[in-house]
């Protein structure tokens, strides 16, 4: 996902940013308050310490509204950015195929019903994830969509398999 979000920077904004893999956030982020890059795209919660400690600096959030835990830092539309500036991160819930669909329609309705249920949605917001439920088929519509973009993405920076 980091190289296909710098990839996609790249293109949005004209630029050349080189891609520096690491292996998970962690090192990613110490290589950032080290100076040994120059820019990351990683979650906010995994640099969040770092922003408020002063040792980074947040350009843009990849999201459509600001983000409460850092609500100076533009959008990516604010900061001049398109909608596929950055890559989206977003988490489902799957069940087996041939599950039936009553049980499909109640699991789905009882994980909406959880982050509103006070605690989960205060523990989720407090990482800066929003949580924002949908319909097993809106879900399923935003994974094939965002397939079909990710492969022109991929093939216009020139991602290969490994």
């Amino acid at each position: 996902m980091p190289q296909m979000n710098l990839g996609a920077l790249n293109l949005q904004a004209g630029i050349k940013l080189n891609h520096v893999p690491y292996k998970g956030g962690g090192p990613a982020v110490t290589a950032l308050v080290a100076g040994e890059v120059g820019v990351t795209v990683l979650t906010a919660p995994s640099l969040l310490g770092h922003i408020k400690e002063g040792r980074v600096r947040a350009i843009a959030i990849g999201a459509a509204r600001r983000s409460a835990l850092l609500p100076d830092v533009p959008t990516m539309a604010e900061a001049g950015g398109g909608a596929d500036t950055l890559v989206p991160t977003y988490f489902g819930f799957a069940a087996p195929a041939g599950t039936p669909k009553a049980i499909v329609n109640r699991l789905s309705a009882e994980i909406k019903k959880a982050p509103a249920g006070g605690d989960s949605g205060d523990r989720l917001g407090k990482l800066g994830l929003d949580t924002a439920g949908s319909t097993p088929e809106e879900m399923f519509a935003t994974v094939r969509a965002d397939m079909a973009r990710f492969a022109k993405l991929v093939t216009a920076v020139g991602i290969q398999p490994e």
